[in-house]
């Protein structure tokens, strides 16, 4: 498990909430305000208004993002500066065995001017009793991970009553080519003390930026062009919803804006590595009014960003190009920020950098290659046990969506198939969260109107609210959707026998639907249409957090080996064969109920420390591995 890491300047990211109270009015104010002043396309003005909060620029040094939030503020946006953290590449050891008696709060590195590295962090006694003599283990690995060095220090404060908390330091002289750090704890005598992770893994938090300025109008554009956007023209491409024809440039002097939407007949399928981010996209040039373009220049210098709108890992990804330097090709991954601010996101899929076909991948290890274990049989006596379960959790847990389906079918309200199909999806794009009894609810109330075509905004029913948006949004949103809705249901009528990977590229061109909820639409037009998708075999399931900590203590993956690192990782080979020797005609069995067992939230049993076995249908054959810590938190690697 190796972890690069940089010392490197400070961060920041600038993160567009609001338009006042979000209202209409207020949000064509500012449009306008901003696309006069600053040379933006109104179109795409309006655009990002409707998709707050968004990200609006990453990676920038604090002066630079101050100033960008100002500008925004000044024309009435709602703004926050965030700062991006260097996560500790610290990992701690001994946590699989035993109750947990001590509690790692902290851990920090630094590299001295003189070139030593300092690790120091805070330790707690969670026990019930006293703890005497603790020390630490600290070991640093290269590369390879071969030990370079290590450091035995005792805890300064000692005996270490309950509750109470004791710092730790260790210091390593010269130049060491440090990858990897790790820490444990163990008594006098040598004997191992298992230990917690209690550390906070926010990568953004939140800093102070200077007061709006009082000015009589917007920040000068030339004063923005200098200290914010690059000297050359910087590119944003978002997915629109609905757009179906290419902008013209804006004249010469304005903004210049190209749509090329995926999804069209001329657009080559590429490979699951490829795809990063489904739906339209267009790009905006921005600059100085007046001011000459420079076209040499065009498209050479870039920056992607994203906008996750719902789902617990940031499901629907608007990318933008707007990169100041030498071009990176590193996915930057944006997020719905939370309103209270208590943790971040949690990214489980890595970047992996795009590449032009037959260009050499440098930096790749060939391991995750070789190691593919395609025709894998799991050998394991209780693989039938676990078959049975999912059965019965299925039909315990079925979708009450599929009973209101069925029975429109039997009583013949469905027009034809594309009927049917067009049902399918609306429902999957309603259900952003499970349970979502909202997204039945919604799919009825729109179920009367859904073969009508160029109805009045008037005529559509008021929805129930989304996890992110309120009713009335979720409505508005539903009406421009509708178009995508309707034409992707007509292209999967006509192509039939799609093969899965097509497929879910087709359906997430839809605005708002997430890959969980295509994974979901492509398995019941499997089961509930016939001919469309004949087989679902193939289709890879999505290893959420919840699903690698129960298939870690089931025992398919061994999270201090097996890491999950995204697509063809060891991790991920292991789960997706485990997979399909369980379920070989369907894989896709085992992702919801794994995921919902692994998740506390939607009442799950299988939590990240002492999960509630008795309740779990798999408790009569699990083999209870690892629970005396967080499998999903060890062997699930994060940028």
């Amino acid at each position: 498990m190796m972890v690069q890491f940089h010392m490197e300047d400070e961060k920041y990211r600038v993160i567009l909430h609001r338009i006042g109270g979000n209202t209409e009015e207020e949000k064509a104010r500012f449009c306008g305000v901003v696309s006069e002043n600053y040379g933006i396309p109104l179109p795409l003005m309006e655009k990002i208004a409707d998709r707050c909060p968004i990200v609006i620029k990453k990676d920038l040094p604090f002066k630079k993002a101050e100033m960008l939030a100002i500008a925004f503020k000044s024309s009435g946006a709602s703004v926050s500066v965030e700062k991006k953290r260097n996560l500790s590449p610290v990992f701690l050891e001994f946590m699989t065995t035993g109750t947990c008696r001590l509690g790692l709060e902290s851990s920090n590195l630094r590299k001295s001017p003189g070139g030593a590295w300092q690790v120091f962090g805070r330790i707690q006694n969670i026990s019930s009793e006293e703890l005497h003599d603790v020390w630490a283990l600290i070991q640093l690995f290269d590369e390879y991970e071969e030990l370079i060095a290590f450091e035995e220090i005792p805890l300064p404060i000692n005996p270490l009553s309950p509750n109470e908390s004791s710092p730790f330091k260790a210091i390593f002289e010269g130049e060491l080519p440090v990858q990897k750090i790790s820490i444990a704890f163990r008594n006098a005598s040598g004997n191992p003390l298992p230990a917690m992770d209690k550390r906070q893994k926010r990568e953004w938090v939140e800093v102070k930026i200077a007061e709006t300025r009082e000015k009589s109008g917007p920040l000068p554009l030339t004063e923005i062009s200098e200290e914010v956007l690059p000297a050359f023209e910087p590119q944003i491409s978002l997915i629109p919803e609905g757009i179906e024809e290419k902008l013209e440039k804006e004249g010469t002097e304005g903004a210049s804006v190209e749509i090329s939407p995926p999804g069209t007949e001329e657009l080559p399928l590429t490979s699951d590595e490829e795809i990063k981010s489904p739906g339209e996209e267009f790009a905006l040039n921005f600059f100085e009014k007046g001011g000459p373009q420079q076209e040499e220049k065009k498209g050479k210098e870039e920056e992607r960003f994203e906008i996750v709108t719902e789902e617990d890992r940031a499901q629907e990804v608007i990318r933008a190009l707007m990169d100041e330097g030498t071009p990176d090709e590193e996915d930057l991954r944006l997020d719905y920020p939370a309103d209270d601010r208590t943790e971040d996101i949690r990214r489980i899929e890595p970047d992996f950098p795009l590449y032009e076909k037959g260009a050499p991948v440098m930096g790749e290890k060939p391991a995750t290659v070789e190691t593919k274990t395609e025709g894998e049989t799991f050998h394991c006596s209780w693989l039938e046990d676990f078959k049975k379960a999912i059965e019965v959790y299925g039909q315990m847990n079925r979708d009450p969506f599929l009973f209101w389906f069925q029975d429109l079918q039997k009583k013949g309200q469905f027009e034809d198939a594309y009927h049917s199909l067009l049902t399918l999806l609306i429902y999957a794009r309603f259900n952003q969260t499970y349970p979502s009894d909202t997204a039945l609810e919604n799919t009825k109330k729109v179920f009367p109107l859904m073969l009508q075509t160029d109805l009045p905004h008037e005529e559509f029913p008021p929805l129930e609210r989304a996890l992110f948006f309120p009713p009335d949004v979720w409505r508005d949103l539903y009406i421009r959707a509708i178009p995508k809705l309707q034409e992707v249901s007509f292209r999967v009528m006509e192509g039939k026998g799609w093969e899965t990977s097509d497929l879910d590229r087709l359906i997430r061109i839809i605005p708002h639907m997430t890959a969980r909820n295509s994974r979901w639409a492509i398995r019941a037009i499997h089961d509930w249409i016939p001919g469309v998708v004949p087989d679902v075999s193939d289709m890879s399931i999505d290893i959420s957090e919840g699903l690698y900590r129960v298939a870690s203590r089931l025992g398919v993956v061994n999270p201090l080996f097996d890491y999950y690192q995204g697509k063809n990782s060891t991790g991920d080979m292991r789960i997706q064969s485990f997979a399909r020797a369980a379920f070989p005609d369907d894989p896709g069995k085992i992702e919801e109920p794994m995921s919902r067992l692994g998740t506390k939230d939607e009442g799950g049993n299988c939590w990240p420390t002492e999960p509630q076995c008795q309740d779990c249908p798999f408790e009569s054959f699990c083999q209870k591995l690892f629970v005396d810590f967080n499998p999903a938190e060890k062997g699930m690697i994060l940028r």
